[in-house]
């Protein structure tokens, strides 16, 4: 996949730019506050809907105005042009439609432009908290499985129908007892699912991330991760989808009379973990800043390698401000990533100079925002 351009209108401090890009290394260069992550962010809402940061839509809207838009190019594997426009308007809800002018929803286009973000706002994948480690790999499961995504999306909207009955029961000291077992059922198969496709996608997955943090901490630290499903006490039981649902409806009842106390649920792929552990520790809670950077440098790699085995389309890299951030040694491993496998890439950066400490590289189109 490849960005051809992008208009934007009203988005954060740009009233209406448009910029065209190279197929290899574009360089996004000025002063802080002129609006070059805003440029990357626009990416992302057209690759996974959203701003890779955490802020709602209608902060992205320019002040004094009353909505953003974005228009974007892109060349995909067949060298086919396709056409997107995103509008979101404040107090509405966001507009997307395709070059045939088609309307679609925010899932339709998660995956059609695979994205690989690294940016030191991301930190937390490695050093907060499980929910942060959750959205992670399941960004990179959405992007790779339109199944998943669904999924998912069912997941969520039984997560909720099912909360609200627990809710009523605080409130109204009223329970619906046929319809909470309808929406416990629901939940347990989407459930399944989910995890059954987790526990598969870690075993293709956590290869890549050891492999390249060996790389980077040249084999001066001993790493192991474990994906880690709530209330699965052993995954060498769980060989089948089946030992999964099996699993999940012990779970539920063994949960059921607490959830009717706590009126909330309790289990599920909601609450599941990646534990990293980094010479014997929980890496979140024993990582040094500099052990930190590395983990997430890797499995951002990783993240990279997996979508390349398993996407149509080749994922385009957005780096956000990180040289700022790393070191020399890590620095020159991420640009080692763009020079052997002739991706498109998108770099912010102060000074574009600074670039020029490291391997030549070529082909670099550099932007210059004011």
């Amino acid at each position: 996949m490849r960005i051809q351009n992008i208009s934007l209108y009203n988005l954060r401090c740009h009233r209406q730019r448009f910029f065209e890009f190279s197929d290899s290394i574009n360089v996004i260069f000025g002063n802080n506050g002129v609006g070059k992550t805003t440029i990357l962010e626009a990416i992302s809402i057209a690759s996974i809907s959203k701003s890779f940061l955490p802020i709602s839509d209608s902060l992205l809207v320019k002040y004094g105005e009353n909505k953003y838009k974005i228009d974007l190019t892109t060349l995909n594997h067949l060298n086919l042009q396709e056409t997107l426009s995103i509008e979101y308007s404040l107090g509405g809800r966001k507009s997307i439609t395709n070059g045939y002018g088609e309307k679609l929803q925010p899932k339709d286009i998660i995956g059609a432009i695979p994205t690989i973000i690294l940016s030191p706002d991301l930190k937390n994948i490695t050093s907060g908290a499980p929910s942060a480690r959750r959205s992670f790999f399941d960004s990179i499961l959405c992007q790779t499985s339109k199944v998943y995504l669904d999924n998912l999306v069912q997941y969520k909207k039984c997560l909720k129908n099912r909360n609200n009955l627990l809710l009523a029961l605080k409130k109204n000291a009223f329970f619906d007892e046929s319809e909470f077992e309808e929406w416990t059922n629901l939940l347990i198969h989407y459930s399944a699912e989910i995890i059954w496709k987790r526990i598969n996608f870690f075993t293709e997955f956590l290869p890549y991330f050891f492999d390249e943090y060996r790389k980077i901490a040249n084999n001066n630290d001993s790493l192991f991760a474990e994906y880690k499903p709530f209330a699965f006490e052993n995954l060498n039981t769980i060989r089948s989808k089946h030992d999964t649902l099996t699993r999940l409806s012990e779970i539920a009842e063994k949960y059921k009379n607490i959830e009717k106390f706590r009126y909330q649920t309790l289990f599920g792929p909601h609450k599941d973990e990646l534990a990293i552990y980094i010479n014997g520790g929980l890496a979140k809670d024993f990582a040094s800043q500099g052990q930190h950077k590395s983990l997430l440098i890797a499995l951002k790699l990783a993240e990279y390698y997996y979508i390349m085995n398993n996407h149509t389309e080749k994922p385009i890299i957005l780096l956000d401000d990180i040289f700022s951030e790393l070191d020399q040694q890590r620095s020159e491993k991420v640009l080692h990533l763009m020079d052997f496998n002739r991706t498109q890439v998108f770099i912010t950066i102060t000074n574009h100079q600074f670039l020029n400490s490291y391997k030549p590289m070529q082909n670099i189109n550099l932007i210059q925002i004011t």
